[in-house]
């Protein structure tokens, strides 16, 4: 029994030791390098912060915060008559993310034109799919807009913006790019 309170000391200390190196890499406090402390320590320090994720701060509210995306599709029917749908729910949590995963591909490749264009061209080959009498499918792909404090502060508020737009036309029976 006598090993019992080391045992809680060393757990303590750990903890405590975890607590407070998360700490300094969450505040992105850059300690000067003492001529004393090897480099090897500091990089083993960053290291063990990006393993644990000990070096992430959480800017929630700063300008550079990305926005949710959201895909719609506008359809054009064959009678002229306009419908809008969004991106059907997904039937697990798996999949549901996948589709999200699929969606931020947009943000992550502003200037890869062509990428863009397959995967909306694949989604409004499905929409085609599910409305065969459908003449045009439009893809939106809209970003929702959290202004900064000081733009709510004038009156701004939350709102989904344009951030991708391109249309898709059914020509003899398939659908081609307009």
């Amino acid at each position: 029994m006598g090993s019992q309170p080391k045992h809680k000391v060393l757990w303590a200390s750990l903890a405590t030791s975890y607590l407070v190196l998360a700490a300094f890499g969450a505040s992105q406090i850059h300690l000067p390098t003492a001529r004393w402390l090897p480099r090897t320590f500091e990089r083993v320090f960053r290291a063990y912060g990006v393993l644990s994720g000990g070096n992430v701060s959480f800017n929630y509210f700063a300008p550079g915060v990305g926005s949710e995306l959201r895909v719609r599709f506008e359809i054009l029917g064959a009678d002229g008559r306009r419908v809008s749908v969004q991106w059907p729910g997904a039937v697990s949590r798996e999949a549901s993310l996948k589709i999200n995963n699929i969606v931020g591909l947009f943000a992550n490749t502003v200037g890869d034109e062509k990428l863009r264009r397959n995967l909306a061209a694949s989604w409004a080959g499905k929409v085609f799919e599910r409305h065969p009498g459908a003449r045009k499918v439009t893809v939106l792909i809209e970003s929702y807009d959290l202004p900064v404090m000081q733009r709510w502060q004038r009156g701004d508020r939350t709102s989904w913006k344009h951030y991708y737009k391109v249309s898709f036309v059914r020509k003899h029976g398939k659908s081609d790019g307009a």
